[in-house]
């Protein structure tokens, strides 16, 4: 999103959700979103795995998740639609 601002403490959640996800394999972490169902699992107590998220305001992106996305171009629909699509399909 080109107009967000962090909040204060910002960088020390991010450093702590980074560190929560040492033992995953993650492709994303969205950092700004809207919830649009149950979350899949708990993955620490800052993170949680989600099944479709909206409003995909920031994210860290992996290599893989990188590589994920360009194999699914083109978008065909708005781009927060389409990653949740691909998270809810397990794709990403």
């Amino acid at each position: 999103e080109d107009d967000a601002a962090p909040l204060k403490g910002f960088m020390h959640s991010l450093r702590k959700a980074l560190a929560g996800v040492q033992t995953e394999s993650p492709d994303i972490l969205y950092l700004g979103y809207t919830q649009a169902s149950p979350w899949r699992r708990k993955v620490s107590n800052l993170l949680r795995e989600a099944d479709y998220l909206w409003t995909t305001v920031a994210y860290v992106l992996w290599p893989s998740g990188a590589q994920k996305l360009l194999a699914k171009l083109p978008v065909d629909q708005p781009v927060d639609n389409f990653m949740a699509g691909l998270m809810a399909s397990r794709q990403l």
